[in-house]
């Protein structure tokens, strides 16, 4: 298999994957404009920052995957790559501690005023017994709330994925309101559920109290950044941000990154660390055996969901035949089939094929199935 590499990676993880008996290449310079042109042969492309674009997978005329060697697949244009039924992969969760201790590094830094030197809201308050709340529940937060309990702070959460009961078990106080959060918190995170979601608007920055701190570590968009510039100007928010490079302010960052003491800018250094590096390193070993012997990845990014509304049981006599006539039958009641998996009886006397469908199907599918000649019976699971 042929894999093209085309960022930085260590000579122990290119030792990995060599020991995998691929085909690799190794161009950690390659510019994005440039990869249409080497791309032809390449069947897996594992990239970092590197942009891959439409362009670039139009010309993979045999890719088959894409992996990020880190967290997201941002650089990927994962609608071109799914249009071709490419594989788009990213290394999951490997900085999750990392983004959670960024995240509590900026809280102290705005607190202290390590950034400047001097604090320009009236001194150090201390982290202490103040209102820690987490808005939203993405793989971050769970890892930062125990941190932030660490430092003797009360945890506050809104979030769609808890509930009140979830939110108990997991050791959080539960806000009912993403509004009640912000005016109860003394420093809010932001850990949105949707990345494209704007969790800290407008109305929502004006909630919060003289002084409070605001943090985001999980990417660009969530925060209203012209209602937190006004703040940040009358000398009454913190503001921590690891969403932007430098070269975005100026462009679509209405204030400097050295505003003031009240402004903590690190750019994008959340998931830059050693440890990360491990994790990531580890991850696209494994996820290129994964692919080298099952043709999947782990944290494929642009597969939907292997069962639909319903999924048919359908016990049946081997051969191609039955099979044909199965998905015959379900073309003409017109069900499209988003997953099948097949297994066979010890024996091959006979087999189990199990079909996710987008919806329930009606009594009358069920029969027609039934009555095909080699079905043994079928069973609906809804």
């Amino acid at each position: 298999m042929n894999v093209l590499v085309i960022d930085e990676m260590s000579e122990e993880t290119r030792a990995g994957l060599n020991g995998l008996g691929l085909v690799l290449t190794y161009e950690p310079d390659l510019q994005s404009h440039a990869l249409p042109s080497v791309i032809g042969g390449t069947q897996v492309l594992v990239t970092g920052k590197t942009r891959v674009t439409r362009s670039a997978i139009e010309a993979g005329v045999r890719l088959q995957a894409i992996l990020r060697a880190g967290v997201g697949v941002d650089v990927i244009d994962t609608q071109a790559a799914s249009e071709r039924g490419i594989i788009v992969s990213d290394c999951g969760n490997a900085d999750i501690n990392a983004r959670a201790e960024l995240a509590i590094g900026l809280v102290l830094a705005l607190d202290r005023g390590l950034q400047r030197g001097a604090n320009g809201l009236g001194g150090a308050l201390g982290l202490r017994g103040r209102t820690f709340a987490i808005h939203g529940w993405d793989p971050v937060a769970p890892v930062l709330a125990k941190i932030a309990q660490g430092f003797g702070m009360r945890v506050l959460v809104s979030a769609r994925a808890l509930t009140p009961t979830l939110a108990a078990e997991a050791g959080v106080h539960w806000a009912d309101t993403a509004d009640a959060l912000y005016k109860r918190a003394d420093i809010v995170s932001l850990h949105p559920e949707d990345p494209t979601e704007v969790l800290a608007t407008a109305a929502r920055i004006a909630l919060l109290h003289d002084g409070a701190t605001l943090v985001d570590v999980a990417g660009r968009g969530h925060i209203d950044l012209t209602a937190a510039a006004g703040r940040l100007t009358r000398n009454t928010l913190r503001l921590g941000l690891d969403a932007y490079d430098a070269n975005d302010y100026g462009d679509d960052v209405p204030f400097a990154a050295d505003l003031g003491p009240q402004l903590a800018v690190t750019f994008r250094q959340a998931g830059k660390t050693r440890q990360v590096d491990e994790v990531v390193a580890h991850q696209v070993v494994s996820a290129l055996e994964s692919f080298l012997t099952q043709r999947t990845m782990p944290g494929t990014q642009n597969l939907g969901p292997t069962r639909g509304a319903a999924c048919l049981l359908i016990r049946h006599l081997p051969g191609p035949e039955v099979l044909a006539a199965v998905f015959e039958t379900l073309k003409d009641a017109d069900f499209a089939v988003s997953n099948v998996e097949s297994r066979t009886f010890s024996g091959g006397h006979a087999a189990l094929l199990r079909v996710s469908l987008p919806r329930v199907p009606g009594a009358d599918l069920v029969s027609d199935l039934e009555s095909l000649s080699g079905v043994l019976g079928v069973v609906v699971e809804s």
